[in-house]
């Protein structure tokens, strides 16, 4: 451990003709040097491993790993070093070639030139076989190594894993629908996955979102508005957000109500009313006619979560299932005991809040946001819009933490108007998409202790 530890310290400093010396100090002396050049992202390292890899023929028990880490801190201008590496691994196990493609796929988005077309067709081709395989896991990692850079060839793929009922690992089709790009062409394969009523709400949510693209052209409200009567509660919610964006939208989401086929109590929620409020005069009024009778939606949500915390006490909470809750619903934006992500505060300790503010976070997530992690939405004079968290202003820039995690700095100049979102990204009508043996599960495994 120490070893690897100086070496992290003096590899940026050695020359590519160092490294090699040192890799000739013993047999296993090349193995334990790449593995630690893992942890060094310098286009020198990124040389090095290219000539170890070909030196070796790619026999290393990492090799996959070193090519994908050595592909993707490259400079441009040595692109073409690739091409040799690729031909070595004719015959290679998928794995390897995987590896080195996912690397690829990650050089191809960050560089501002593109990848040699060898190495460019290559790359595509492993990604649409890697996608093939019956594999789940490696099937995985081809979709999401293609979802930032979707190349026309990879449509077909990820439009027959959309619809692919007989997928059964929940991720692989999740992720295909996700990387499907918005557009005419893919409307019909995102209206399929909206109307298929086995499928999970998350997975019938991201087909909401990609209808209500203005990519996927306006006739796309028709088949959102459709779709409310039968959907669950917190997909008819996500369908309302789309559609109350937009005039066109609003109108057919305030016909559904008004005959009858959908709840009214959607005009008046904090993540729908928002934005009909922006809506002309004359839609306005109908929404205040359809809602006049009508308790408003805070007092609607103090009495669901004054009784939610009267029954917890009586329930019978299941804590394997509060954390298959938590995996499937908010591991994507939470962290808790070193598993989820980042996009929304850590609940580590959230404990010490007490159930009844646990509940109101959930139930009505923007009652109370943390400014750190309010949506801000930045334009400037173009029209063009950077959004993002946790904004800060210093000086002659701006700063934010987009939604992939990455930091954005802006130029004031370059800053026409800043647009803070009044709700939270989190999404609200929990008291609806979880039963309530569900619900108290999930609050139970919040707040209980892991048993050591």
């Amino acid at each position: 451990y120490g070893l690897r530890l100086a070496l992290k310290a003096v590899v940026p400093t050695a020359s590519v003709a160092q490294l090699m010396s040192w890799e000739s100090a013993g047999p296993s002396a090349g193995d334990f040097l790449s593995s630690a050049c893992l942890a060094v992202p310098q286009p020198l390292v990124a040389e090095y491993l290219l000539g170890y890899l070909e030196r070796t023929r790619f026999d290393s028990k990492n090799a996959g790993e070193l090519a994908r880490h050595a592909a993707q801190h490259l400079p441009a201008e040595r692109y073409d070093a690739i091409s040799p590496l690729v031909k070595s691994l004719e015959g290679a196990p998928m794995t390897q070639q995987l590896a080195l493609a996912e690397g690829l796929a990650l050089a191809a988005k960050r560089a501002a030139e593109p990848l040699p077309t060898v190495v460019d067709s290559w790359m595509q081709q492993t990604l649409i076989t890697a996608a093939g395989l019956e594999d789940p896991t490696l099937a995985r990692r081809a979709v999401e190594a293609a979802e930032p850079i979707v190349f026309p060839a990879m449509l077909p793929v990820l439009r027959r894993m959309a619809v692919d009922l007989k997928i059964q690992q929940y991720p692989l089709r999740f992720i295909a629908v996700r990387t499907l790009p918005p557009s005419m062409e893919n409307r019909a394969i995102f209206e399929q996955v909206l109307g298929d009523g086995t499928a999970s709400s998350m997975l019938r949510k991201l087909a909401v979102d990609a209808l209500g693209n203005p990519k996927s052209g306006p006739d796309a409200a028709v088949a959102l508005a459709k779709a409310m009567p039968t959907a669950s509660s917190d997909v008819a919610l996500a369908i309302a957000i789309v559609l109350a964006k937009t005039d066109t939208g609003a109108g057919r989401l305030i016909a559904e109500v008004a005959s009858g086929r959908v709840p009214a109590r959607l005009l008046t929620h904090g993540y729908v009313a928002p934005a009909l409020a922006e809506r002309p005069a004359a839609l306005q009024a109908q929404v205040m006619q359809l809602t006049r009778e009508l308790p408003p939606e805070n007092a609607r949500l103090d009495a669901v979560i004054a009784a939610r915390t009267m029954a917890y006490g009586r329930a019978r909470p299941n804590i394997v299932r509060g954390g298959a809750i938590f995996a499937e619903q908010c591991a994507s934006c939470h962290k808790l005991r070193d598993t989820g992500g980042s996009l929304g505060p850590s609940l580590d300790g959230l404990a010490s809040r007490g159930v009844t503010r646990i509940m109101e976070d959930i139930l009505d997530p923007s009652r109370a946001i943390d400014p750190i992690f309010r949506l801000t939405t930045v334009t400037d004079p173009q029209g063009g819009t950077q959004s993002g968290m946790n904004l800060q202003d210093l000086g002659e820039t701006y700063r934010l933490t987009d939604l992939t995690g990455q930091v954005v700095t802006l130029p004031k100049h370059q800053v026409a108007k800043i647009s803070p979102m009044e709700t939270s990204l989190m999404p609200g009508g929990f008291e609806t998409t979880l039963t309530a043996d569900d619900f108290f599960s999930l609050i139970h495994f919040l707040v209980t202790k892991p048993a050591r």
